[in-house]
């Protein structure tokens, strides 16, 4: 797994794009989410990020389905895609393409409040960005403890139990 330094004097530029009629998530929340993911990730350090640019867009189904089949040749919509462009110069930059339409029957299937949902994918989404994976066991452990982490800064309860 790839550990990023991101400095507490990082340069912090994010973009989101409401491509969903369907979005009831302000910018600033979607901020606070983000920075608060990038904020708990200082201790995992190895190489210094000064600037970090991320773009957000939240999509529906059939977005959300065509690039997942594109770019993960899987013929669905997934909650989170994360597209990270990798390090160069001190700037991270990757995009995250987040399915509300998903999210939001997940929440319901799973009986969670949606709104606590998106938060926990985009800070899943912005962790995969910074070079967090689950392809191994002990990889998933470290993911969800901090998920778990900065979950609980925002008074979000433990997604994982219940």
């Amino acid at each position: 797994m790839r550990k990023v330094d991101i400095k507490p004097t990082y340069k912090l530029s994010l973009s989101v794009q409401y491509a969903t009629k369907d979005c009831d998530i302000p910018r600033w929340k979607i901020r606070k989410w983000v920075s608060r993911s990038i904020e708990f990730t200082t201790n995992f350090i190895s190489k210094e990020i000064k600037s970090i640019i991320i773009t957000v867009r939240l999509v529906e189904e059939e977005e959300g389905r065509l690039l997942n089949k594109s770019f993960r040749n899987k013929d669905y919509a997934t909650n989170v895609l994360t597209f990270e462009y990798g390090v160069s110069e001190n700037l991270l930059t990757a995009d995250l393409v987040i399915c509300l339409p998903i999210i939001y029957k997940e929440a319901a299937e799973q009986n969670k409040n949606k709104i606590e949902h998106a938060a926990h994918i985009v800070i899943h989404g912005v962790l995969h960005a910074l070079g967090f994976d689950h392809k191994e066991h002990l990889e998933t452990l470290e993911m969800e403890n901090i998920e778990i982490l900065i979950l609980e800064s925002l008074k979000i309860k433990n997604p994982y139990e219940q």
